[in-house]
């Protein structure tokens, strides 16, 4: 054979040994997940429906009513994660993730306290006369219902 052709033919095989092994090790990674709790810095009560992104990233969760939460399916490596709740703080946190899956880390968050300047409260008040006395004299039943009818006309303009 020719020296030439060899030389193609090594040069192919080392193309498709150095490409599998890429292969191999881009999809041999493992994928492994952060497991985390949010709980209140002050308090050390469980935070729920706290959001937590990868960021950077579309990937994110919500804790549950513990303050649990997981994120799957991320690779070994350096992350930084964005947690926020309503009435806290947001914290950024950086986590390096090992090759396998560490323990659940605790997350504490501090409450933020938001100060409300004046607040002016507007209103008008109806007055309405309300006879409340009782007399007791003989009526006639024409008359009876012409008062009646009379109080219902006054109560329906206002």
């Amino acid at each position: 054979m020719n020296k030439s052709i060899l030389r193609v033919r090594f040069k192919r095989l080392l193309l498709f040994i150095t490409s599998l092994f890429f292969i191999v090790n881009l999809f041999g990674q493992s994928a492994v997940s952060l497991k985390g709790q949010i709980i209140n810095a002050e308090t050390d009560e469980f935070i729920g429906s706290a959001n937590i992104v990868v960021e950077g990233t579309n990937i994110g969760t919500s804790s549950d009513r513990e303050g649990y939460f997981e994120i799957q399916n991320l690779t070994a490596g350096r992350y930084h994660i964005l947690i926020s709740v309503v009435g806290y703080n947001k914290k950024r946190v950086s986590v390096l993730l090992p090759q396998k899956t560490a323990e659940t880390i605790q997350f504490k968050l501090v409450p933020e306290i938001k100060e409300l300047g004046n607040v002016d409260v507007f209103g008008h008040q109806f007055l309405i006369s309300k006879d409340t006395s009782i007399v007791r004299e003989p009526l006639s039943l024409a008359t009876a219902i012409s008062r009646i009818n009379n109080k219902l006309q006054l109560s329906a303009n206002y």
